[in-house]
């Protein structure tokens, strides 16, 4: 029974622990969401291969095209301190972050800390001091027939 109770307090412990990087299930397509919190058409997509992420931009032909490179912009996961860097201290102190960064931009899934089952998106652009975070929203796939 002494067993049960300690593989029961390590799991519990283990779930309450943030994520360090994106989960499988954060592949996907993601809308820019504008700061009046409207949905855009600017769209990307999260692949995961085989060894690393990728980010990936819809065309205004409806083809998408991979916005990472093979060497200083390949995606990577970020380190806690990277994290500070991409958010003030006002945010973090709301979200629980986990992110993929290269050079120029962070794409990150976050949690809040009100609430661990709520999962929202920011793409992170480095380009500016500060960065700047652009909110997206997921596009939730069809659902198949029968399911």
């Amino acid at each position: 029974m002494r067993i049960r109770t300690l593989v029961f307090a390590a799991l519990v412990l283990l779930a309450s622990l943030p994520a360090l990087a994106l989960q499988p299930g954060d592949a996907g397509t993601y809308l820019v969401v504008n700061v009046q919190g409207q949905i855009t058409p600017k769209a990307f997509r999260m692949v995961q291969g085989a060894n690393q992420w990728s980010l990936e931009e819809r065309k205004p032909d409806g083809s998408w095209a991979s916005v990472t490179c093979e060497t200083e912009c390949v995606l990577r996961d970020s380190s806690e301190a990277d994290i500070q860097r991409f958010f003030p201290a006002a945010t973090l102190a709301q979200i629980t972050p986990d992110c993929v960064h290269n050079l120029a931009f962070a794409f990150c899934g976050y949690s809040l800390k009100t609430n661990a089952l709520f999962r929202g998106y920011v793409f992170v652009a480095m380009i500016a001091n500060p960065p700047v975070s652009l909110r997206l929203a997921r596009v939730m796939p069809d659902a198949k027939p029968g399911s």
